[in-house]
Formats: structure tokens, sequence, C-alpha cells
């Protein structure tokens, strides 16, 4: 009997003492939430400036949320980031809170110390959170706000939980002939695209087919101003008739279609058109800057990067390719050509370069690796190509037949469903690194390749 009281004491002294241990592990972690530091402000300002349209400002990585909030100069910051980058923001400063039992009954005035440290630090903190994530889902998105109306909105993890699941059911549906979505590039988290592209309207034209209507605004280069009404309809009308004649290349695996159409305008689109300069003196196209003439091919390549497709060639280290220039292992500059380059690292002891976008993964025979390869290949098969059949432009004289789509069923997935984890998940993190670069990653070089990736074809 003796042994078994002694028993009991040490077992509830034990238990009393976990539960007093697990309360302070509780405690610190509410308390450690809310310890702001100056160094997390500089690191923050300091990425920011340096950050540009691949996203590096987007990096909260290694830094106190709550310090942000905590500096104006920083709050004013967050408050205008990009809606992607601020939905990264959201989700992971709201991570810190899952497992926690925050004490909302309690008073500003209770003698219990965690307590009066939520009431008077962290529950402003969250409600400015909260008011984030409502700026973003309620107002923009166009989804009904009853969808919200079960989420308890004391607990911001739920909402965050709750806004995501709405938003995957929705960007996973399935559109109805006759009907058609909105896609606003600055609505989409990194976590749903690879690149978040241009505005555009997906609409369901019959069972069978789908229509993309892209506003595009095109804006000449100084030497062909004068000219620029001119040259706009003969560019206009050279992309319509490449895109209608090309149209059976763009093809599902269930063997629907989907044309794609550049327009003036789309109702309802904010910001209404992507706009894209052009001019003969460019040596290499992008998604804002087109030659006056180029190939079909090319500008089907490059007209997919609006809709949301990444690179996927290697980028090979070129004399007239993006550079990243970091100077004395600290200050990074993009730089644009040799001459650039040459000018800025003049007087500079040490340097180091990377070709941007050098840890890109890619794959054989896709649209986005090379264009005219993949064209070639899917009219011809392994017949022997008829250059008779095209213009010197690459526009077909008249509407091709193909023997196999221009897409790959995950590019056809990223098309249709754009913004669907789950059937976007690989083809997302697989691109995720196509405009990441060696020399803004950690120790300086790149991330390992996904097993995922490795399996789906992908190397670097």
């Amino acid at each position: 009997m003796k042994s078994l009281r002694i028993f009991l004491l040490i077992f509830f002294s034990t238990f009393s003492f976990v539960q007093v241990f697990a309360q302070t592990i509780l405690d610190n972690r509410i308390v450690n939430i809310a310890s702001a530091s100056e160094r997390d402000v500089k690191v923050f300002l300091k990425r920011h400036e340096v950050g540009d349209y691949f996203g590096h400002y987007c990096d909260f990585s290694g830094l106190n949320y709550y310090s942000l909030w905590k500096s104006d100069k920083t709050k004013n910051i967050v408050e205008t980031l990009p809606v992607p980058c601020l939905k990264k923001f959201i989700k992971e400063s709201t991570d810190s809170f899952k497992g926690l039992s925050l004490p909302k009954s309690c008073s500003v005035v209770s003698k219990n110390k965690v307590c009066r440290h939520y009431q008077l630090k962290i529950s402003p903190y969250l409600r400015w959170i909260e008011g984030l994530n409502d700026s973003i889902y309620f107002p923009k998105l166009g989804l009904d706000n009853s969808l919200f109306c079960s989420v308890n909105t004391n607990n911001i993890v739920d909402i965050i939980e709750a806004s995501e699941k709405s938003l995957e059911n929705y960007y996973c549906s399935e559109i109805k002939k006759g009907e058609s979505r909105a896609f606003n590039s600055s609505q989409l988290s990194k976590a749903r695209v690879s690149i978040r592209g241009g505005d555009y309207r997906l609409n369901r034209v019959s069972p069978t087919e789908y229509r993309v209507d892209i506003p595009i605004d095109f804006d000449a280069s100084d030497i062909l101003k004068k000219h620029q009404d001119e040259v706009d309809v003969k560019m206009k009308n050279r992309i319509k008739k490449c895109f209608s004649l090309m149209k059976p290349g763009f093809r599902g695996p269930d063997g629907k279609v989907l044309h794609i159409n550049i327009v003036d305008k789309v109702e309802n689109l904010e910001p209404s058109k992507v706009k894209i300069s052009y001019n003969d003196q460019i040596i290499r196209a992008n998604d804002e800057n087109w030659k006056l003439i180029q190939r079909c091919s090319v500008t089907i390549h490059e007209t997919l990067h609006l809709l949301g497709l990444s690179d996927e060639y290697e980028e090979h280290d070129s004399r007239f390719g993006y550079k990243y220039v970091k100077i004395d292992g600290d200050r990074v500059r993009l730089t644009e050509s040799d001459y650039e380059r040459n000018k800025l690292l003049k007087n500079v002891k040490s340097y180091e370069s990377a070709s941007m976008g050098d840890c890109r993964l890619s794959r054989d025979s896709s649209i986005m690796t090379d264009q005219a390869e993949k064209i070639k290949t899917s009219i011809f098969g392994t017949e022997k190509e008829d250059k008779t059949l095209f213009e010197t432009t690459g526009e077909p004289k008249k509407e091709i037949k193909v023997k196999s789509s221009f897409l790959n069923k995950d590019h056809w997935n990223s098309l249709i469903y754009r913004g669907c984890n789950k059937k976007n998940k690989t083809y997302n993190l697989c691109t995720s690194f196509a405009y990441k670069t060696s020399i803004l990653q950690t120790n300086n070089k790149c991330p390992e390749i996904p097993k995922e990736c490795v399996e789906a074809g992908w190397k670097r």
C-alpha cells in the first residue's frame, strides 16, 4: 500500500511537471511570436531593394514577421506587395500559430503575463493579418463571400485554410459550355502557378473547344512611332493568322482544342491589357519585347508565356543573355549585356556572375524548349519536312493537320485548370526553378532537383 502511495505521488508530480513544462513551451511560443528585431527590418529592406520581377523580394525566410508589422516602413511595403507575395506572407506568418490555444477570452489587465502579452501585442497583429487576407480574397476574385460565412473569424489559421480550400475548388472545377473564367495574374500566388503570366479570359465555346481571349497592347520602338497604327494592324493580322492556321496543334489529351485569340480588350478584366514592345533591334524576343518580324513559332512560344507557361530550355551562358552579378560578395545587379557588365565592373575588385535562370530544369520535346522542333515534329512526325507549306515568316499557307499536339499534357492542364494545385502540382514544382539563379541561392548553389521532377523527365 505504501509503495502504491509513493508510485501515485511520483506519477502525479511528474504529470504536473509535464503540464507545467508544456505550458511553459506554449507560453514561450506566444511570447516569441511578438519579439521585434531591428535586424529583421534591415534584412527585409535589403531584400526588397534588390528584388525584381522574378520575386526575390518575396523571400521572408529567417525573418520574424511581427518585426515587419511593428516597423511602419516595412509594414507599408508588405501592404503594397503584389498579391502572390502577400499571400505567401500571410501563409508563412500564420504558420507559427498552428497548434496554439490562444487566450482570446482573457483581459488586458489580467494577472497572467501571457494573457496580457497576447491582448496587447498579438491580437492587433492578428487583426492586421486578417485584414490583409480579406483584402485579397473577398473583393477581387469574384467569389461569393458566403463561401466564408462558416469560418470562425477569430481564428486566422482557419480563415487562411478555408480561403485556400475554396480557391482550390474554384480553379479545379470545369468551365461549362457558354461560361468563362477570368485570370488576373496579380491574384495567383506562387503556390498555384510557376509564373504569373498575363491577364486573360478562358471561354468554353463548346464541349470540345475552348477559346482564350488575351488583350495585348503593342508599343512601337522610337523608330516606328510615326507608323504605329499601320504597323499595329499588320502585326496583329500576322499574329491572328499564325494562331488561326496553327489552331489544330493546340489539342488536349482528350482531343479538345484551344483557340488562342489576341484581342484589343476583354470586358471586366483589370488590368485590361498586356503591354508588349516591338522592334527589330532586340537580339532575343521575350514575353515583354517582340521582334516586328518574327517567326510564327516564336510568337506561339512567347504568347504561351503570357498564359503562364515557363521556359523549359537550358539557359546557356550567352554574350547577350541576362546575367546576375554579385559584387564583393554582397551587392547584386541584373545586367543585360557584356558591354553593361564591363562598364559596371571596371573598378571592382571581386565579383561572381551567373546566367539568369541557370537553375532551370529542362526537358526534351516541348514547345517551351525548342518551339520550332516541336511544331515540326507535331506536323510531320518522322516524315520529311515540307517547307513549301509555309511562308518565309513561318505561318502555314493553309490550316495545318497535325499528328500530335504542340502541348504536353501538363501544359494543357496548366492552361485549362490554371491555379488548380491538384492537376498542376508536379508541373508547378518542376517549373518553379525556371527563373532561379545560382548566385542568389543559399551557398551560391541551385536547389536539388526534386525526385518527382526526375521521374517526370526533367533534368538540369
